[in-house]
């Protein structure tokens, strides 16, 4: 024990050295100085992207609003053909039923070429028979 004794009393107490503070406040200087440009380009990078969503929001609000009057646009061109096809179904059912009530019945398109025929010949031929009758000379 003794020699643990001798050599704590030969040996001086080693104390810490007392950091230089300005060194460590230009330590602490360059540390912030590098965090600084890190939020500054991480604040550009923000804004440029929160820019572009803007736009972006932007655009989408526009085509809702063109896409809205468009739909009015063909709601009212499909609501008039709606009406004009139940005007020409109306137009069809009452021929359908005046020619029921005459007694007129259906024939096969085939049918109605030939007595279109037949009759496209008699008009040709009653044309042909009928003299040209001469303009009366109506000079003074």
């Amino acid at each position: 024990m003794n020699t643990r004794l001798l050599e704590a009393v030969r040996m001086p107490a080693r104390i810490p050295e007392p950091r230089d503070e300005l060194q460590e406040a230009f330590e602490n200087y360059r540390q912030l100085k590098i965090e600084y440009a890190r939020v500054l380009q991480e604040n550009l990078d923000l804004r440029v992207e929160n820019g572009a969503l803007v736009a972006e929001v932007n655009m989408i609000r526009e085509s809702y609003r063109e896409a809205d009057s468009d739909r009015c646009k063909l709601q009212a061109v499909s609501s008039s053909l709606a009406g004009g096809l139940k005007a020409i179904k109306a137009v069809i059912d009452d021929q359908l039923r005046t020619a029921i009530k005459n007694g007129i019945e259906a024939v096969e398109p085939g049918e109605l070429e030939a007595e279109l025929e037949q009759a496209g010949a008699e008009v040709r031929d009653i044309i042909e028979r009928a003299a040209p009758t001469p303009l009366p000379d109506v000079r003074p």
